[in-house]
C-alpha cells in the first residue's frame, strides 16, 4: 500500500508502515496510553493501604468522642481493627508484587512510608499503647516505696477483705485497669486519670486482665475493649457500651483519693502498689484536669467545677465546697442515704439511712455535751459517730451501724454530666436540703422532709414504688451540637 507523505522525505504523521519502528517497541500512541492506563490500580493500592492505616491509627484518638457519631467511630476503629491491619497490608503487598513484576518502578516504595508511619504511631507512639490492665502487680510495704511514692504524692485508698492497698498515681496511669486476688476474692480497679474517677468492684475469675485491652479515654474516661468477649467496659460508669453491666462484675468496692502521707497515717498496715509499665516513670503525681475536649453542653455549672458524687447507677451529686460535717440528706441508687465531710480526715463520707424498718433524717449536732456525736437521727434521737455507729440513745439503737454508700470526691462537673446526661446537683445551703434534684428531675419534698418527723420517706423518682429512674449507658445523649476540633 503506497505511503503517504506531505513532503519529500518525511511520512504521514503516526505511519504504521514497517520499518518506521525501527526499535521494534509499540507505536507512540500506544506508549503514551498504555503506562497512564496502568496507574489506577497501583494508586487504588496505596490509597486503600494508607485510609485503612490511618484508621488503625488514630481512630480510636480520644479527640472524636467531641463530635456528633464520634463515640461510636471510636468503638467500630477499634472493633474492627485487626480486619482493617489485614486489609491494608493486603493492599501493600498487592502493590509489592506489581513493583517486583517489573510493571511499576522502584519509587512507588514511597506511597507505602505513611502506611509505615502510622502503624508506628498506632503501636509505638500512641500513648494508649503504653497502657496495659495489669494481674497481680507487686505490693510492698510503706517503707519500701520511697522510691517511687512521695509524701505529697496521691494515691487511691481501698480496704478490700480487710487489707488496706494504696495505688501511686503515678503507677496506675501507666496501668489503668489493676485486678488482684485476695484469698479467694478478686478484685478490679479501674483509673480514668483525665477525669480524676476510681472505679472498683469484686469481680469473678473468668475475668482476666489479658483479655482487657485498653483502647482510649474517649471524653477523659477510661475505654476498655474484653476481647474474650467482643465488649467495651467504660471505666468511669462501670458498665459496657450499652448501658449493662459487664460479664463477671460482682459489688463496687469503696475508693479514696487522698496524699500518701494521709492515707499511711490512716492506715499504717497498708500495702504500696509497685509502679510497672514504661510509662510510670514522668507520670502525673497529682490529680489531672481533663485534657481532651469534650462535646458542648449547657451546664449551669463551669466545666471544672469540683463535685461529690454519691451511687453509681442512679447517682446524686453536690458541689465539693458547699460539703461540710453537716450531714445532707438526700436519695441515690433507690436509696435514702447522708452524705457529710468527716471533721477530721475532710474525706467525704456517705450511708444509707437505714435503721431497722426505719429511714431516719439527720441532723448535725449541736449539743457539745453529746461526746463523739456528730449527727443525730430525727427519728430516735440517737448520736452517730462519723463512722456511721450509733454511739448514743436508746438501749435497742446503740451500736447499731449505718451501711456505707458508694461517695467519690473531687469530680469534674463537666466529664460526670457527659456519661451521665440526667444527672443533677444537689443544692445545699446551711448543710441541709433545700432541693434534692435527682434522675429525671425529681425533688426530695413531700413526706419525709425536713421537720416532719417522718420515719418513711415517699418514694422518689428512681426509689421503690416511684417512677423508674434512668439509665446509665455508655453512649450519652449529647444536649448539645457538638464543636469543632481545638487545640488540645
Amino acid at each position: 500500500m503506497p505511503v503517504l507523505r506531505n513532503r519529500p522525505g518525511r511520512r504521514r504523521w503516526d505511519a504504521d508502515e514497517p520499518g518506521d519502528n525501527p526499535r521494534g517497541d509499540r507505536p507512540r500512541r500506544e506508549r503514551d496510553a498504555g503506562p497512564q492506563a496502568g496507574m489506577g490500580p497501583a494508586v487504588g493500592y496505596c490509597a486503600v493501604a494508607t485510609v485503612l492505616a490511618g484508621v488503625v491509627g488514630y481512630g480510636t484518638h480520644p479527640v472524636w468522642a467531641q463530635y456528633s457519631h464520634g463515640l461510636d467511630f471510636i468503638l467500630l476503629s477499634r472493633q474492627l481493627q485487626w480486619p482493617f491491619i489485614a486489609l491494608s497490608l493486603i493492599a501493600t503487598l498487592a502493590l509489592l508484587a506489581t513493583i517486583i513484576a517489573g510493571r511499576r518502578g522502584a519509587w512507588w516504595l514511597i506511597g507505602l512510608a505513611p502506611v509505615l508511619a502510622l502503624f508506628a504511631h498506632r503501636f509505638a507512639m500512641d500513648p494508649a499503647s503504653g497502657m496495659a490492665a495489669i494481674e497481680n502487680p507487686n505490693f510492698v510495704a510503706p517503707d519500701a516505696s520511697g522510691a517511687f511514692v512521695d509524701n505529697e504524692d496521691y494515691v487511691v485508698g481501698i480496704t478490700f477483705e480487710g487489707k488496706n492497698y494504696a495505688y501511686p498515681y503515678a503507677a496506675l496511669y501507666s496501668t489503668p485497669a489493676v485486678i488482684h486476688a485476695q484469698h479467694d476474692k478478686r478484685l478490679l480497679l479501674m483509673w480514668s486519670a483525665p477525669a480524676n474517677r476510681a472505679l472498683a468492684f469484686t469481680v469473678a475469675r473468668e475475668v482476666k486482665a489479658r483479655d482487657l485491652d485498653v483502647v482510649s479515654t474517649p471524653a477523659n474516661a477510661l475505654l476498655l475493649y474484653d476481647t474474650a468477649r467482643g465488649v467495651f467496659i467504660n471505666g468511669l460508669t462501670g458498665r459496657t457500651s450499652d448501658g449493662q453491666k459487664p460479664h463477671g462484675f460482682l459489688s463496687p468496692v469503696g475508693t479514696s483519693k487522698m496524699p500518701w502521707w494521709k492515707w499511711r497515717v490512716a492506715h499504717p498496715d497498708t500495702q504500696v502498689m509497685a509502679p510497672a509499665g514504661k510509662l510510670a516513670t514522668g507520670a502525673p503525681r497529682q490529680p489531672m484536669r481533663p485534657v481532651y475536649p469534650m462535646p458542648k453542653m449547657d451546664l449551669k455549672q463551669p466545666a471544672e467545677a469540683s463535685v461529690a458524687m454519691i451511687g453509681l447507677q442512679r447517682p446524686a451529686a453536690m458541689l465539693s465546697a458547699p460539703l461540710s460535717s453537716a450531714p445532707v440528706n438526700l436519695s441515690a441508687d433507690d436509696a435514702p442515704v447522708l452524705a457529710f465531710r468527716d471533721p477530721l480526715t475532710n474525706i467525704a463520707r456517705a450511708f444509707r439511712r437505714k435503721v431497722d424498718d426505719l429511714s431516719p433524717r439527720f441532723k448535725l449536732n449541736r449539743d457539745t455535751s453529746r461526746k463523739d456525736v456528730l449527727f443525730i437521727d430525727t427519728d430516735t434521737n440517737s448520736g452517730w459517730s462519723a463512722a456511721g455507729v450509733a454511739v448514743e440513745g436508746k438501749k435497742e439503737f446503740r451500736g447499731k451501724r449505718l451501711a456505707p454508700a458508694p461517695i467519690e470526691d473531687e469530680l469534674y462537673w463537666g466529664v460526670m454530666k457527659y456519661w451521665y446526661p440526667e444527672l443533677q446537683l444537689t443544692s445545699v445551703e446551711n448543710g441541709a436540703p433545700v432541693k434534692v434534684l435527682e434522675l429525671n428531675g425529681a425533688g426530695a419534698g413531700g413526706a419525709g422532709a425536713p421537720g416532719t418527723g417522718a420515719s418513711k420517706e415517699t418514694p422518689q423518682a428512681g426509689e421503690a414504688g416511684g417512677k423508674p429512674a434512668g439509665t446509665v449507658s455508655m453512649k450519652p445523649a449529647r444536649t448539645g451540637k457538638p464543636v469543632g476540633p481545638k487545640s488540645r
